[in-house]
């Protein structure tokens, strides 16, 4: 039972996870 809802969810997750450990980085560094 996939959607291609669940998957674009999924996707924006993904992306935000990767984002967020950016900022920490940046963060972290600065």
């Amino acid at each position: 039972m996939r959607t291609p809802h669940n998957t674009y969810i999924n996707k924006f997750k993904n992306i935000v996870i990767v984002i967020v450990r950016r900022r920490c980085i940046c963060f972290h560094r600065g």
